[in-house]
């Protein structure tokens, strides 16, 4: 029998791979999306979503160029650009996860 306090608490010392369980519900939720993420009008959206990544790298969403602004102005109005960065990659993500989790599936 292993160590009561391990690193994980348990007794399988770190051999046993971790296993996700997945409903049939959220199963058919994720082929939905790897299915879409595969579609023609998907690949339109990621286009514009990549267009408007490049955007934000060079403006700011009031238009203004990153360049343009003081340092001081730019410490206070970059995070936004960034935010919105983020939020365009985490959607593409999550479609981009779907595909290969249904890719694993088969």
């Amino acid at each position: 029998m292993g160590p009561k306090n391990a690193i994980m608490g348990d007794d399988n010392f770190g051999t046993e791979l971790p296993q996700t369980q997945i409903d049939d519900s959220e199963m058919k939720e994720i082929m939905s999306m790897a299915k879409y993420a595969k579609s023609a009008e998907f690949k339109r959206i990621q286009e514009y979503f990549q267009q408007r990544i490049s955007y934000y790298q060079a403006y700011l969403p009031d238009g203004r160029a990153v360049t343009d602004l003081s340092p001081e102005e730019a410490m206070k109005m970059w995070p936004i650009a960034n935010t919105i960065i983020q939020e365009y990659n985490y959607i593409l993500g999550v479609y981009e996860n779907a595909k290969a989790a249904a890719s694993v599936r088969r």
